[in-house]
């Protein structure tokens, strides 16, 4: 088994004197990668997988995008 997990959290900041910082451009992404491998024989692998990514954006300008994958693979060896 395995997970792999990642977070980033990017922001641009426009700052200007005697007034509010405004953040221009950024993003919070964060990525959810659990695997589960199982070998059946020696020569038959069944591996399972799922992955989930979200983006954020940090500007009111910009919609929230979410993916989502799965599957599975069935390896033979001869």
């Amino acid at each position: 088994m395995r997970l792999d997990a990642k977070v980033v959290d990017t922001q641009q900041i426009q700052r200007k004197i005697e007034e509010k910082a405004t953040v221009t451009n950024g993003n919070f992404n964060l990525q959810f990668r659990p695997t589960v491998s199982y070998v059946i024989n020696r020569n038959l692998n069944l591996t399972i997988y799922f992955e989930r990514t979200i983006n954020d954006p940090r500007v009111t300008t910009a919609f929230r995008r979410s993916s989502t994958a799965f599957g599975g693979q069935l390896r033979f060896n001869l």
